[in-house]
């Protein structure tokens, strides 16, 4: 830092650019530099002065102005000495040099040079590290109009599709609006609302996957016609408010964006983890008005989409884009859970067959995408199934399992036929030769096994996905997993002594009769017929000679002081040491000692 300064007293552009090169590259890992805190606050400070332009006839170049903006980046890692940057002065310029702040500045333009992009991305970044650092400052990045330039950039970001620095700028920008949103609930408020963010996001997510270059939206209007599908299921079920979306187009043929690059995949998690921040309790009491349902609906198709478009090799990023769908149906509404079936006349047709697997007794089989239950292609939810299984393993991997599992609750409340396909893979009938409700491979042995792990963080929600599967039947899910598994959640909600949960109602009145066997209440496996006993294979004489061994051991145990046996009044008995069983009878009570080893 030192020499940095001495450099920009100096104020040579050669010597200001070689020595903040040099302490980037020196310390692009370090995460604590070690300097004194007066040394580290003369550094942000000069910095900051240059980067302002207020004070020097001639700013600093582009090239320099990435540079120390780099610089301020690293500096920013902690939280000790960068009061200069989380000032009002420091947000300000670091807004605009990221061309966020509240002026004509928060703006494009025409394509940007690569040098002036390279600004906008530093910028950005120190931003993310301030704010990851010190929440409380979303609400200042929001007041000098960090929210307003992020809406703006993303309208405009669709231009740029075809551009090199596209993937970078937007990557780093979702980042930076995921902090803004995720640290502030007026924050995610502002943006959703004032700024039409869901739409905005949605556009975004058309230019990345269909690799078209869209022209900008005009922010106070919805976006162009969307290159996604639209559909609905005639099954819809209104939310609380008792609206319902209008009508969509039905799709007969899907062209689905397969594989997904994994920059796009990238790009993808990010808008996912926004979405999760817009949708984060919105409007629990189901009040939506009819443009909120249909923009929550087309998110839906968009996860519904993403879930049978992911590579079929699952990489660590395809994974993780799974898992931030999953998180977003955790907070979709129950009367949007229809979205998530295709159409019964859709062919999903990607560039490869056999992208999701079923379930054969735990382990993954390739099957044809085109999978109709009851009317309506499940290729989506199939996916979830294959997503599941992946994550129970062995070895069970716990990173995103409860949303995973809490994402196929959601969805089978809101929807019969999801319900319905759910339980038939999840909870099959019964048979005579199965396992214990938790031993064996199956899905359902490992998900029930979840009830009671107290390691993964999915107890509780894998009981409720069973018990949502159950109906809501305390009776059936104690059939299902043994009582010693549901007693928990049964403490938790009253129904211990069985019965159905409140609920319960909401579900649909149709029976679904299942052949199964007996089953034995306490662990969930089938009941098994009592043994025989020994005795009764054995005659009167073989019966007399085992009476007499078990008298002589149990004389020679009391004889060596191991136990001490007593009568029914609680007098100490002698036995004989021989087997003389029928002189001097065993008595009716047991030692007063145990056996032991």
């Amino acid at each position: 830092m030192e020499r940095v300064l001495s450099a920009i007293e100096d104020g040579k552009e050669g010597k200001i650019s070689k020595a903040l090169a040099e302490f980037n590259d020196k310390n692009k890992s370090n995460f604590q530099l070690g300097e004194a805190t007066e040394t580290r606050r003369n550094f942000i400070r000069a910095i900051l002065d240059h980067l302002d332009g207020s004070s020097l006839d001639q700013p600093w170049p582009l090239k320099i102005q990435s540079l120390s903006l780099a610089s301020l980046r690293i500096a920013s890692r902690e939280r000790e000495g960068t009061q200069l940057l989380t000032s009002s002065k420091g947000l300000g310029i670091l807004s605009r040099c990221a061309r966020l702040f509240l002026d004509s500045s928060a703006s494009l333009g025409g394509p940007p040079s690569n040098e002036e992009v390279e600004v906008v991305i530093e910028a950005v970044k120190c931003l993310c590290n301030l704010v990851l650092n010190n929440h409380d400052l979303a609400t200042d990045c929001s007041e000098i109009g960090c929210l307003r330039g992020l809406s703006s950039h993303l309208a405009q970001l669709g231009q740029f599709k075809n551009l090199p620095f596209f993937n970078n700028l937007t990557f780093f920008e979702l980042r930076l609006l995921f902090l803004l949103t995720a640290c502030g609930a007026q924050e995610r408020a502002s943006f959703r609302d004032d700024h039409n963010g869901i739409a905005l996001l949605l556009h975004l997510t058309d230019t990345i996957l269909f690799n078209t270059p869209f022209p900008s939206m005009e922010l106070s209007q919805a976006p162009p016609t969307s290159t996604l599908p639209q559909d609905q299921s005639p099954s819809t079920q209104s939310c609380a408010s008792g609206s319902v979306p209008p009508p969509l187009s039905w799709e007969t043929t899907w062209n689905l964006p397969c594989p997904i690059t994994e920059d796009s995949c990238t790009l993808l998690c990010e808008i996912l983890k926004v979405f999760f921040n817009q949708t984060l309790h919105w409007k629990k009491d189901g009040s939506y008005t009819e443009g909120e349902l249909q923009l929550l609906n087309k998110v839906i198709l968009l996860i519904r989409m993403l879930l049978v478009s992911v590579s079929p090799n699952h990489t660590p990023s395809c994974l993780q884009l799974l898992v931030h769908c999953s998180e977003v149906l955790v907070n979709a509404p129950e009367c949007c859970a229809h979205t998530i079936l295709f159409p019964a006349q859709a062919t999903v047709m990607p560039f490869y067959s056999g992208l999701i697997s079923s379930l054969d007794n735990g382990r993954l089989r390739c099957c044809q995408l085109d999978v109709v239950y009851e009317g309506f292609n499940v290729a989506a939810v199939l996916a979830l199934l294959n997503l599941l299984s992946l994550k129970l393993g062995p070895p069970v991997d716990p990173k995103g399992l409860p949303s995973v599992v809490t994402a196929m609750a959601v969805l089978s409340r809101g929807n019969r036929v999801v319900r319905k396909f759910l339980k038939s893979e999840i909870l099959p009938a019964i048979k005579k030769d199965a396992d214990v409700s938790e031993q064996g491979t199956t899905l359902k042995s490992k998900v029930v096994g979840l009830m009671t792990a107290g390691k993964h963080g999915a107890e509780q929600v894998s009981a409720e996905l069973l018990f949502v599967l159950c109906k809501g039947s305390a009776d059936k899910l104690i059939r299902h997993t043994g009582y010693g598994n549901a007693a928990g959640l049964l403490l938790g909600r009253g129904l211990l002594g069985g019965g159905t949960s409140a609920e319960a109602a909401n579900y649909s009145s149709d029976s679904e009769a299942e052949e199964e066997a007996d089953v034995d209440l306490m662990t969930g496996g089938p009941s098994k017929p009592p043994e025989p006993s020994p005795l009764s294979q054995m005659s009167p004489e073989e019966i007399e000679q085992e009476a007499d061994k078990l008298q002589s051991l149990f004389a020679k145990l009391q004889e060596g002081g191991v136990i001490q046996l007593l009568d029914s009044s609680g007098k100490p008995v002698q036995l004989p040491g021989g087997g003389q069983s029928e002189k001097s009878p065993l008595p009716s009570s047991s030692s007063s000692s145990s056996l032991g080893d």
